[in-house]
């Protein structure tokens, strides 16, 4: 009787990783500080993987991985830092002194703002000794925008933006909720407007439906801070 030996299939092709080396060698520090410095690696399993891809060098598991990246630092999430330009600075300072003697009761301050239901995760690894790093922060893509006003008399009912704000849709946004804010201000005479920079916000076309149909004044908005 003629039996055939049928190979067993490696491990990879099970789904699972082959078992490494237990120690990791010179050449594989070499790499994970080269990836680490260069700011690219956000977890240790990231790490692993990648490692393990490289064909010059042996296999190894994923515990020697974490216990090297425990000898020279941690993964730690980046600091976010707000800056302001000198310019906008000395703009910013000009405008409070502006508005020192400023009643701001009678001002609708609106905004929008972009809620995510995910928080962002990305880490960044630190060296011993090293300062915390500092990287940009994405949002992600599952989120969504509303804006809303409010006012020392007052606020507006929140309205949840669909698709990009652009100067067209913002347009149709203020006259939805004309008759709220006009109603929040009635009879308290001159009120005024208050927006941000945004790019939709400019056009003179929004500022002129502010002033004739809102029946309010446009408030300038101190300078954009961050760079």
């Amino acid at each position: 009787m003629l039996l055939l030996k049928i190979p067993m299939p490696l491990h990879f092709a099970k789904g699972r990783w082959k078992k490494g080396e237990t120690k990791l060698t010179e050449r594989h520090k070499k790499l994970l500080r080269s990836w680490f410095q260069a700011g690219t690696m956000h977890s240790v399993r990231q790490c692993w993987i990648k490692l393990n891809k490289v064909k010059s060098i042996s296999r190894v598991s994923y515990h020697p991985v974490r216990r090297y990246l425990k000898t020279i630092g941690s993964f730690v999430r980046p600091k976010l830092k707000t800056l302001v330009l000198p310019t906008n600075r000395i703009k910013r300072l000009t405008y409070c002194e502006e508005k020192k003697e400023f009643n701001f009761r009678k001002v609708m301050f609106t905004d929008e703002s972009s809620f995510q239901l995910n928080s962002n995760n990305i880490r960044a690894f630190r060296l011993k000794g090293n300062e915390p790093p500092k990287i940009t922060k994405f949002n992600p893509n599952h989120k969504i925008m509303v804006c809303a006003g409010i006012s020392y008399f007052g606020k507006t009912s929140l309205h949840f933006v669909q698709g990009k704000l652009n100067q067209t849709k913002y347009i149709e946004i203020l006259d939805e909720h004309r008759e709220e804010m006009r109603r929040i201000f009635r009879r308290r005479g001159r009120w005024y407007f208050q927006q941000d920079n945004a790019p939709c916000h400019k056009p003179l076309r929004v500022k002129e439906f502010i002033t004739n149909n809102l029946g309010a004044e446009v408030l300038n908005h101190p300078p954009k801070a961050l760079i």
